[in-house]
């Protein structure tokens, strides 16, 4: 993923977009609830939540890693 479309992942995901996405052969879903962002790793169900957006973006971790670290690594 460019870091364009991580942006535009970005936007999506602020209008209520969701998502779903591989990293490291694990596949991903960035869902919402009223409030509440959700990054879900599919394989466990293993969940992250955050209050906003930009704290999804910001703090998020795939497998120790931030999520805006390795979007480049990131198969949309």
């Amino acid at each position: 993923m460019t870091k364009q479309e991580f942006d535009k992942l970005k936007n999506l995901i602020a209008i209520g977009e969701e998502i779903n996405f591989d990293y490291n052969s694990q596949e991903y879903w960035i869902s919402q609830t009223p409030g509440e962002y959700h990054l879900t790793r599919v394989s466990d169900s293993y969940s992250q939540t955050f209050k906003t957006v930009d704290n999804l973006f910001n703090n998020a971790t795939l497998n120790g890693e931030y999520l805006k670290d390795v979007y480049s690594e990131i198969t949309w």
